[in-house]
Parts: C-alpha cells; structure tokens; sequence
C-alpha cells in the first residue's frame, strides 16, 4: 500500500519478465533495491505471478539439464544451420510441454489473456487506471495492455525492451 496516503496515484502493477518469472515478490525485491521512495509513497505496487507461473496455475514442463529446455537453445541463429539447430530444440521444447499439458493451459497462456488479467486486477481494485512496470518480456505485456486498454492505463514503465 502506499506510505503515503495523501499522495496516492493508484497502483503500479509489476512483470519480471521471462516468461516464467514469478512476480508475487518483486515488490519486495524493488523495496530493497532502492525503489525511490516517491514511488512508494505514490503507488500501492502490486506484484503477481500471470497465468502459467508458479502460483497461477503453473506449467511443469518437465525439463531438465539434459534435455531440451530454453537454456539449450543457441543463442543467436547466424546461419542456415543455427536456424535449423534453434527450430529444432525450440520444436522439442513445445512437444514436451505440450505433452504435459493434460488441463489444455497452454493455448491460453497468451499475452493477450495476461493482459485482460491485468485489467481484471485493475477492476477488482476500484482502480480506473492501473500503471505499470515491466522488464524483458515485461515490455511486451506492458505495451499490450496499453495497446489494449489505453483508456485504463496510466503510466506504462518498459525497461529492457524485448524485440524483434
């Protein structure tokens, strides 16, 4: 909540990114990282974990350090047979995942859906608008959200924007 109730703007909602970062923490991790205390004070910060990460319905894939999982993914595809050597692991991870999902979460496992989550917690709040601050594959739901829901967003943090 925020520390200073005479100054409050709303909330800041927050994305850690990833995907796969859980967010139910970030607050606290930002807290202590010297978050500005103008935003403390001006923001109740709301950290969560989106559909698919760890308290939201999770999605074990089952991975391990042997098989194929993101981190075994070559990094930059360079040439023809880079492309061919990122398709194929990234095709192995889908399989897996897809293996497992015996719920059927993983088509709604969208940025899109996350977004729309975002606006239900906005709405659930009383808030008319919602900020919020997002890093890496933050940036990507953040500018969905404003994308999707201008007329509810306030102010749209994006910081290590993704892209390609």
């Amino acid at each position: 909540a925020s520390t200073n109730p005479d100054k409050r703007r709303g909330t800041l909602m927050l994305n850690p990114g990833g995907p796969g970062g859980s967010g139910l923490s970030q607050p606290a991790f930002l807290a202590n990282r010297g978050i500005p205390s103008e935003v403390l004070d001006t923001y109740d910060v709301i950290g969560m974990d989106t559909r698919g990460i760890g308290r939201s319905t999770p999605v074990a894939c089952g991975f391990t350090p042997e098989g194929p999982y993101f981190a075994n993914i070559p990094p930059y595809a360079v040439d023809d047979a880079a492309v061919s050597a990122r398709a194929k692991v990234v095709k192995e991870v889908a399989e897996q995942c897809a293996r497992r999902d015996k719920d059927g979460v993983l088509p709604h496992l969208t940025t899109a859906n996350t977004a729309r989550d975002l606006d239900r917690i906005r709405a659930a709040l009383g808030e008319e608008k919602t900020s919020f601050l997002g890093y890496s594959y933050g940036t990507a739901l953040g500018a969905a959200y404003a994308s999707m829901f201008p007329e509810r967003s306030d102010r749209i943090v994006l910081d290590s924007n993704i892209g390609d």
